[in-house]
């Protein structure tokens, strides 16, 4: 007995694609009720018949299709068929969340972890804004998230679900660096309640890009903490360079001149030092001042502030802090004063600016004309005729108080090297 074609392609639907298909008498009597019209006439049947053999046609034209069994396709209509009035105005919500961002050798780890409100039942879609990141792991309630992309809308969460889920995400950002400073850059779902830390290597500061509520700084570590409110959109934040870091890339000269004042009453160092930046960048100078000496006065075009601080034997360290970090040249004026100076085994005091390939010098020594200079005598210095030094002096100099006494120019040296010693025994004037 011959099939009639029309079952032979039932049996074959039916067999291959395990009751995926309609039965061809449920076609021909779904056909019949078509033809006969739609019982409720508000209510039409939207029903395509297309015959198997065409069937290849129609799911081929376009990636964008889904097929399913009838069952599952009425279902999904009547979770998407609700009365109006009843959806929430959205059904996801993103209503917190918190940063955990650790900055390393030029990429930044950060550990997301939001807390996503689900206002209706079904499946629900959630934009999460990333860009500019790798995604590394994501979970949702400890348990694999599921993430897709969409061209128009970018990563999108699917969950599933009313009530409260926490969504935990795992990125590395890249940080680019530039001559004085590096910059974590990225696009992250920021909600309106956020927390922030971020762990920084280095004694660092935040310029732009957030606003710093708590800054803690651990030597032993060598590290900055920050606690930032970020700002809504693209984040952009710019810090500077771990000082460390910039200190073992720098490359310094330094030549100054140096003058000692003697007078009866106080021994006053004037201080001009020229320092060039041959590689790198500086955002502050230290200058080792011997003890004793009270520093005055501090001047530079880009100078913000200094400060002195004191060390175990005594001697001191002049910080000069500049406005920015700057990679052209610059001067550094220093006066500072000695009330009791030792006059027995006098020797002339030493500037140094740490951290420079070397030091030259020229040095000055001027006295007043009532005390008397016995056993000048130099190591490791070059004798300069006076004149050199007339017109080198510091500014400072001439900037004398009133009632000062009369000094003049007793000798000049050039230092080559920092290793000089310049000695000599001092004779004041009698008291009359």
């Amino acid at each position: 007995m011959k099939m009639p074609k029309r079952i032979l392609l039932a049996v074959i639907l039916l067999t291959g694609l395990c009751n995926w298909a309609v039965p061809v008498a449920a076609q021909r009597q779904a056909a019949a009720q078509a033809n006969a019209g739609p019982a409720n006439p508000e209510d039409p049947v939207r029903e395509i018949y297309v015959p198997f053999e065409d069937l290849n046609v129609i799911l081929a034209s376009n990636v964008q299709r889904v097929f399913m069994s009838r069952a599952a396709y009425r279902e999904l209509l009547v979770k998407a068929s609700q009365p109006a009035g009843e959806r929430p105005p959205q059904n996801t919500a993103l209503v917190g969340g918190s940063y955990d961002i650790q900055v390393n050798e030029g990429r930044a780890q950060i550990n997301i972890e939001l807390r996503v409100e689900v206002l209706e039942d079904g499946l629900q879609s959630l934009p999460i804004a990333l860009s500019g990141v790798a995604l590394q792991a994501a979970q949702l309630d400890d348990k694999p998230a599921s993430l897709v992309r969409d061209p128009q809308q970018g990563v999108l969460l699917l969950v599933e679900g009313k009530g409260n889920h926490t969504l935990k995400l795992a990125v590395v950002a890249p940080m680019y660096t530039e001559a004085a400073q590096q910059t974590l850059q990225g696009v992250f779902p920021i909600p309106v309640a956020t927390a922030m830390t971020i762990v920084v290597p280095g004694n660092v500061e935040i310029k732009s890009g957030a606003r710093v509520l708590e800054q803690s700084y651990d030597d032993q570590a060598n590290q900055t903490r920050f606690e930032i409110l970020p700002r809504p959109g693209p984040m952009s934040i710019v810090m500077s360079l771990n000082n460390r870091r910039l200190r073992d890339n720098q490359m310094l000269l330094a030549r100054g001149v140096i003058v000692d004042e003697l007078t009866e009453a106080y021994e006053r160092i004037h201080a001009t030092l020229n320092l060039q930046i041959l590689q790198g960048v500086v955002d502050e100078f230290r200058v080792s001042v011997p003890a004793g000496f009270e520093v005055t006065r501090v001047t530079s075009p880009t100078l913000a502030r200094w400060s002195v601080e004191q060390k175990d034997d005594g001697n001191q360290v002049l910080i000069a802090t500049l406005r920015d970090f700057i990679s052209e040249d610059t001067l550094l004026t220093i006066t500072a004063n000695r009330l009791s100076p030792e006059w027995a085994n006098w020797q002339f005091p030493q500037l140094q600016v740490e951290d420079v390939l070397s030091q030259t010098s020229v040095l000055g020594v001027l006295v007043e004309r009532r005390i008397a200079i016995h056993g000048l005598e130099s190591t490791n210095l070059i004798r300069l005729n006076n004149g050199v030094l007339q017109t080198a002096l510091p500014q400072s100099i001439f900037d004398s108080e009133p009632g000062a006494p009369p000094i003049r120019l007793l000798t000049t040296y050039y230092a080559p090297r920092t290793d000089f010693q310049l000695s000599a025994d001092v004779e004041l004037p009698e008291s009359q």
